[in-house]
Order: structure tokens, then sequence, then C-alpha cells
């Protein structure tokens, strides 16, 4: 092969219409060679020859294929722990990844003593015409490109009929493996963005779009200081590149290309007509998202949930999972992530323009709020922190650059704001769940900012991520309450995670609002407990389940930890004083979705009502997996106690119709309260989103807090603390009001059933709050803790019963 042979406009013209025949033939759909060419018996001569020439080449392959599969010089490189080929002029030294296309090693060019990256087509001698095809077309994409922003090609060659492609070595790695679950400094963030723009802009000027732009894909070219201060990111994988003259489309029509997270609407639902600049703008908006966030826009256990979230749902805004990003920089994300290719920046240019000049311009300026610009300029005054802080420093390196200064704003320090920390789990299983109590939680804040703040002063919001690890969750809660000396914290899904927190609280004199519905045989005078109690909503909907839907054969599942197990033992108690039977009880390990052995135990059972404890991401294959064997809700009817159900009415409505839900809130509420919630929801979030019960709940206590801090006329915990008895707040889903003795709430009961629009419908409510009981009756306080200690001995000192 020769990377500098020229490829006309005709040649390209028959490559594409090869490409769409054998695509047709491969799905099952041939179609002549007359139909392919629109009638141009031209074309159909010169394409029925190239066919011919292409089969002699597939025999001739296959011969080679034939003798080399024994050879020790060719392996297989489609299996992970395949040496790599030997290849004159190159000394192997270690992979560096792969992808489906190609696999990458770092190599040593033996006549130029230099470092290079070589890409070998992963298929080896396996490897078909059109995967050769697209392999040779990534080479040519790369090789029409010179920019310091796009790792180089020095050459392209074949060894025994193999492609491989000769690569720019990039040591720093790639911008997803630096990022590992942490976002960037935002100062950083808009550089690179900067960059990458500036270099996607050179791409498209050339004709050429990337249309899989992702962290992975972005190497760090590092400086000896080894700093992200300094480094140059730089564009590799052109692999699925198409050119914008419509000459060379590397996958069929209507066919999903790209990875799914980081894909464009456009590309999510097939229209190639669409495919252009533009995506690799959204693309390169995600970056920038994920360097801010270290998380995607969007995230769901299932592909098919991504893909319906990318095409319907808005992006949120960065500044919803890290407060502290700029007004103008949220508004730069989601022009980029606009639904529409023709919302988005008109190209890369402009793009990159947005984010030098840093969007603190006048026009941004006066779209604002005076409220708005008074907060900002306190914020920069005190320096916001943000991996170390963010504010003047970024004024400094902002000014350092060229950037336009913020002179005309005018900067005091004279009112510092309230900083309260939200600590729920942005990353790990627990993740798609908790952002409901995150969206709670700000836009309370937000309410409250609006009104005015507390006592003069607005509330500053930090965010953590928990990581859906128990562990986690202390060490991030004893940084708030230490580092960044937060008044508060709000936080906390699963009872391990909790459990795992109130030490830290306890030994702080703090205070931690905890949002979910929990099992009880609890009480911490250090934590305000806004979710149910067992008697507040386990109990009153399994009497109503016996009751109503007159079942009495219960099966029952959860997760293995402590929430499950305990709720579980209340259940049985009732269920035996109701006069039903349990025909069977399984638990799925804490981080496990395999519940195919579960769902064989339900079939066989002869259950006819399943009560379901899981609050993990098992929930969507679990139901799944249901509707698959042949349960179905009309036979055997599934109560979710956990909130975390809830999250699968965005999925098909047809997985869950006809199953329940208990909460102590649902969406359907009908009171004027609850109408101007949900209006203020949709507002800050969209008509997309759910309003659930942890949600609510979350919302809620922030509220009660404030209430509590107003009356108080400070934040400082102890304080707080002592004015929260007998706090009252008109929530969206009925009077709430925290008990005498007790820092848990008074709340309804109430039961819902999922139907065939995706929506809940309420079937059942308590007429009044229902107070809390952290002890179930049926047994001692002391025989009840005694029933947890040992589950806590039984598991290793741990609230979760999984491995170390």
């Amino acid at each position: 092969m020769n990377a500098e042979r020229p490829t006309t406009d005709h040649d390209a013209l028959l490559d594409s219409l090869l490409f769409k025949w054998e695509e047709a033939e491969q799905a099952g759909h041939p179609t002549s060679l007359e139909e392919l060419c629109d009638g141009d018996e031209g074309l159909v001569v010169e394409l029925r020859r190239r066919l011919e020439v292409l089969r002699k080449m597939d025999a001739l392959l296959e011969v080679t294929t034939t003798n080399h599969r024994g050879d020790s010089g060719w392996h297989d490189l489609r299996q992970p722990s395949a040496p790599p080929p030997d290849i004159p002029g190159f000394v192997m030294e270690r992979e560096l990844g792969r992808g489906g296309m190609g696999v990458v090693y770092a190599a040593r060019q033996t006549d130029l003593n230099r470092t290079v990256a070589l890409k070998i087509i992963v298929a080896g001698v396996y490897a078909s015409a059109r995967e050769r095809f697209r392999f040779r077309a990534e080479a040519e994409a790369v090789a029409r490109l010179n920019h310091p922003g796009i790792v180089q090609i020095f050459s392209i060659g074949d060894h025994e009929g193999i492609p491989y492609i000769c690569l720019e070595y990039i040591p720093g790695g790639s911008l997803g493996t630096w990022m590992t679950g942490q976002p960037l400094p935002v100062r950083v963030a808009i550089r690179f963005g900067q960059l990458l723009a500036t270099a996607i802009g050179h791409a498209h000027r050339r004709g050429i779009v990337h249309r899989d732009l992702k962290p992975a894909n972005v190497l760090l070219a590092l400086e000896e200081d080894g700093s992200l201060e300094t480094c140059h990111p730089k564009i590799t994988d052109f692999s699925i590149a198409r050119k914008l003259d419509g000459s060379q489309n590397l996958t069929g029509s209507g066919h999903l290309v790209g990875s799914p997270a980081y894909m464009a609407p456009e590309q999510a639902i097939g229209k190639q007509g669409q495919i252009g600049p533009a995506t690799d703008i959204h693309g390169l908006g995600l970056i920038l998202f994920e360097m801010l966030t270290a998380r995607t826009p969007f995230v769901a256990d299932s592909e098919y949930e991504l893909l319906k979230q990318l095409v319907d749902e808005p992006a949120p805004s960065p500044s919803r999972y890290r407060p502290e990003v700029p007004r103008w920089l949220d508004e730069i994300c989601q022009r980029c992530l606009a639904k529409d290719p023709s919302d988005r920046f008109a190209s890369a240019a402009d793009l990159a323009n947005a984010l030098s000049s840093g969007g603190w311009e006048e026009s941004l300026l006066e779209r604002r709020s005076p409220a708005r610009r008074s907060r900002m300029s306190r914020r920069a005054a005190i320096g916001m922190g943000i991996a170390g802080t963010f504010g003047l420093a970024t004024m400094a390196y902002r000014q350092s650059e060229g950037f336009p200064s913020r002179a005309n704003m005018a900067v005091t320090a004279e009112v510092e704001p309230i900083r309260v920390g939200v600590l729920h789990s942005l990353t790990g299983p627990m993740a798609v769940s908790e952002q409901t109590a995150i969206d709670g939680t700000l836009l309370a804040i937000d309410e409250i900012n609006q009104a005015g703040g507390i006592l003069g002063r607005e509330l500053e919001p930090v965010v953590e991520d928990g990581r859906s690890q128990p562990e986690v969750f202390a060490t991030k809660a004893r940084k708030l309450i230490a580092e960044d000396r937060v008044d508060v914290v709000f936080g906390g899904w699963t009872s391990a995670s909790r459990k795992a927190m109130i030490p830290v609280i306890d030994e702080s004199d703090h205070l931690l609002v905890y949002p979910v519905g929990f099992e009880g045989l609890e009480h911490s005078p250090r934590v305000l407990y806004t979710g149910t109690a067992p008697n507040q909503e386990i109990i009153p909907a399994v009497e109503w389940c016996y009751a109503n839907l007159r079942k009495k054969r219960f099966f029952l599942v959860g997760s293995d930890q402590v929430y499950s197990h305990v709720c579980n033992e209340i259940i049985k108690e009732e269920i035996v004083d109701l006069g039903g039977t349990i025909v069977g009880e399984e638990y799925l390990p804490y981080e496990s979705t395999d519940v195919t052995e579960i769902v064989e135990k339900i079939k066989s059972s002869g259950a006819d009502v399943i009560l379901n404890t899981m609050n993990t991401n098992a929930n969507v294959p679990f139901f799944k997996a249901l509707r698959a064997a042949g349960v179905n809700s009309d036979d055997v009817p599934t109560l979710s106690f956990s909130s975390s159900p809830q999250d699968l009415l965005r999925l098909d409505p047809d997985l869950l119709s006809g199953d329940y839900v208990a909460a102590s809130y649902i969406q359907s509420i009908d009171s004027e309260r609850n109408r101007e919630f949900l209006n203020r929801l949709h507002k800050r979030l969209g008509n997309h989103r759910i309003a659930t019960d942890v949600l609510e709940s979350a919302y809620v206590g922030v509220h009660l807090w404030a209430l509590a801090a107003k009356e108080a006329a400070s934040v400082e915990p102890s304080r707080v603390r002592g004015k929260l008895a007998h706090q009252e707040f008109d929530a969206p889903g009925g009077r709430v009001t925290i008990a005498d003795t007790e820092l848990n709430t008074s709340k309804h009961a109430r039961v819902a059933q999922f139907n065939d629009q995706g929506g809940l419908d309420l079937v059942w409510s308590s007429v009044n709050p229902i107070d809390p009981a952290d002890f179930p009756a049926t047994r001692t306080q002391a025989q009840w803790e005694a029933f947890i200690g040992e589950l806590y001995r039984k598991w290793g000192n741990r609230w979760v019963n999984a491995p170390r």
C-alpha cells in the first residue's frame, strides 16, 4: 500500500458502491448492480469487474489464511492473549489498546530508532474484504490531516497481506484513563476543549468527520513536568470517519456506528444524511461535559434506555453535578448537545472561539439577573472549590491567556455563602437511582437562593461522589465536614452508605439529612430521616396487598444487604399475622445483575405475588427476566418498596404495566401544591423528568433544614438540630412534620400501579400522615437490635454481604 496513492472521485464512488453492495449481501437483502448504479451501464460494467477482482482476492486470502493458521508468525489477534505478529522493520514492545477494528502496539521502528504506535487490523489473516476496506479508509482519512492536535500517520504498509498503519506514539495515555472517575480542573477542561475543537475544525476543513469522539479517543502528549496543565490533547482513531463529500461512507445506511454513550441523536436514530460536522460538535460537547463532571450526560441500565434518552431527553447542565461550573460554560455545553444539529455551533471554530472568549461577554452578563450577577461576583471573590479552587485562580489564568477581564463586575466578599454538602453516587451501580436525590436537593437549594437564601446568605452546594461504595461515603463525608467546612450533609441512598456516614457525623457533632425510605431499627440524634420507616410504607402496603389483591402466597426478593434483610424480616412477621404464606426468599449479591436463578425459583414457587426490596440497578434486568420467563403482572404482580423501580418508567411501559410500587409520594397526586412543584421541576430539568418518591423526599429535607436554620438564626449543626423538632412543611405529597423526640417525619402511605402509558396511577393512600416508629412492635427493641447486630457480625462487620 502507498500512502500517497491518489484516490479520484470516481474511484471513491466505486468503492462506496462496492461497499453498499457487500452490506446488502451481508444483511440478507441482495440488490442488483443495475439497481445499485441507478441504471448507469458504465458503472455497472466497472463495478462488476471490481467484484470479480474482489472475489479472486478473497479466494487468495482464504488460501493465505489456510497456510498461516498453523504458522507461529501470525496469530488470531482477536484473542487478547495472542502475541503480536512479527513485522519487518519493527520490534513489538507491548499492546497499547484494542477496538473493534484494530490492535495498537508500541513498537520500535528500527531504521529510525524511534517508538511508534503500530495499528494492525484485529482479525489479522482472518480479515474480510470489508474490514480491509474500512482499515484502508481510516489510513486514507488520517493521511489527509496534518495538525498538532491530531495523531499523525507516518506510513501505511502490509506484511503477508495484512495491512498496518504506523502512527505517532503518544506516551501519556488517553483522556479517559486520566480522569478515572474524577473531573478535571475547570481551566484544564476549557483549554482541552478549545484545543480539540481547533483540531476537529482542521479535519472538517479537509472534508473528514470523525463520528466517534470520546475521551478514550483523545491521547495526552505530556511535557517533561507530566502535568495536565501543560500537556497537549491529540485526537486519534478515525476508524469510522466519513468524507464530507459523501464519496466514502464506511457504514451502511441506517446502521448504528460508534459508542452508544457518545452518540449524537442523528447517529442513534440512524439518520445518515444528517451526520456531518455538527455530529462532531456534539461529540466535543460530550467530552467537555465529561471533563467537567466525570460522567456522561445520560446514564442508563440498558442500551435501549440510553439511546432513548439520547434522542428524547434534553442534556443536563454540567453545573447540576458540579455547581461550581459557571453559567457560560453550561450554555456552551448545552448548545453543543442540542438535539437538532442546526441548533449547535455552526463550526468547530465557533466553538473554539466561544471557549477562548470564556463567555464573560456583556451579552451573557445581561442575560443573568442582578441577583445572579451579584452571587457570581461573591463567588469569584472567595474562590469556589473544585479540585482545588476556582474563581480567583481561574480569573488569573483567564487574564494570563488574554481572556476578557471582569473589571466591569463588582467584586465583594462581604457575604460568604453557606456551604452545604451533597453526597450521592455519581458513578457505580447506584448512580442512576441516586440522580433523583441530587435533582431534588439542588432544586430546593435553587428555590431557597431565589427567595433570598438563609439569613441573607445564599446556599452553595458542594457535590461529592460516593461511588456506590459505603467506605467512600464515609471518606467523602469526612472531607465535606473537615476540608470543605459544610454546615450540613444531604446524602446517602443505601442503608450501608448511611450507616457508614453516621460515625463520621457523630464524631464531628454534625448533621446528616437522609432522604430514602429505610429499614428502621436505628435512631441517631444527628440524622434527619425524611424517607419512610417500615410502619409508614412497608407494613401498610403489605396489608393493602393482602386485603385488596387477595394475594396469600408471597415470594420475597431483595439485595443482599441490611435494608432488604431487615425489611423482609418485618414483612414475614406481618404476613404470618395476616394468615399468608412465604413461598420463597432470595437475595441478589449487592453488585450483581444476574437474576436468572431467582426468576426461575419465583416461577416454580407457586407464588401469586412478589415483594421486591432490591435497591440497586438489578431492577431493570429483574423485570425484563420476569417477562421473558412468562411471569406477568396479571397472574403474579410485583410490589416494590425501593424507590429505584420508578426509574424504570423511562423504559418500555409494557415492562411494568400492572405492577405496583409503595411510596409516600406519587407524581400523579392531584393537588395545587404538587402541580406547582412539578412545574418548577420540569422548568429546571425538562418535562421528561419523573418526580420520584426520593426526589420529593430530598427536596423536602432541604426545606425542613432551612426552616430550622432560620428559626435558630444559625447554620451551626447543633443549633439547627435543636430547632428541627415540630418543623412542618407543605410538601408536594402533603404536609410533613418532624416528630417530637426523633428526627423522623410523618408521611402518608401510598400504593400506585404502573400503567401502559409509562406512568403511575395512585390506587390507595392513607387518610392521614403516619407517625414513624423505629422498632416494630412485634419484638422488643433489644430483640431487634440483637437481630441486626448478628447480621453485621455475620457479614464481617459490614452492612453488605459481599466479599471485601
